[in-house]
């Protein structure tokens, strides 16, 4: 399928002459031709992952990612996840996330009715540009980091990871101290320093009408403003 090889570009720092781009830098390319599915797929890819983390920051990349899925502006009273959940978008099989060294990743998968996928990449939108780091939350987050760290640590390919490299932090488990000292002002700097448009590549595949997914994204996404220059 198409999709995925342009996935296999989609980190922003590999263009293709298929992407799109807006003023501000941000890139997206559309698949439209996956019209024998009912379903529409969306990922979000942003330069940003481990490697920007500073000393005493190790696992605030993931830290962010999570807290993208617990509060946004535009819906100040329920959680991403919940007015997805309402509207048919499961959590964990239609809706997850992965931090890596480089990129972290936003994956969607929703019904292909054009109102569901307004409101998903609106949605997409405000986890990228407006998510909300009120300290409940921050809070509250913490220990759902630290038993999946736990989980991690523990699980059979951390454990052969760790046998492999033993110097090495695998598989990317936050560190405890940066975790539990990191501010709700500390998460949001670091949020606002990396979550630029410039470092951000959407991908949208499914039965859908490119001409409107691209006016949804020049609706959602263009006002985010561009701080430097796309690498």
């Amino acid at each position: 399928m198409l999709f995925f090889a342009l996935l296999s570009s989609c980190g922003s720092r590999k263009p293709t002459a298929d992407f799109k781009s807006l003023d501000n830098g941000l890139q997206w390319v559309v698949d439209a031709t996956s019209v024998d599915s009912a379903k529409v797929a969306i990922i979000l890819a942003v330069d940003a992952g481990f490697v920007d983390e500073g000393p005493g920051e190790h696992g605030w990349a993931h830290f962010v990612e999570h807290m993208a899925f617990n509060s946004v502006e535009a819906y100040p009273d329920q959680t991403p996840v919940d007015v997805l959940q309402a509207h048919g978008i499961p959590f964990g099989t239609h809706q997850n996330a992965t931090t890596g060294d480089m990129e972290t990743r936003y994956s969607f998968t929703v019904s292909s009715d054009p109102a569901t996928v307004r409101l998903m990449l609106e949605m997409v939108a405000q986890m990228a540009f407006h998510q909300d780091f009120r300290p409940d939350q921050v809070n509250k987050e913490r220990g759902v980091l630290h038993a999946e760290s736990r989980y991690r640590a523990v699980d059979g390919l951390g454990r052969f990871l760790a046998s492999l490299y033993p110097e090495e932090n695998w598989p990317h488990v936050p560190d405890a101290d940066a975790v539990d000292s990191a501010t709700s002002e500390e998460l949001e700097a670091f949020y606002k320093e990396h979550y630029l448009p410039e470092r951000m590549t959407l991908a949208v595949s499914g039965p859908v009408d490119e001409a409107t997914v691209d006016a949804l994204v020049r609706e959602h996404f263009g006002d985010a403003e561009r701080r430097g220059e796309r690498v």
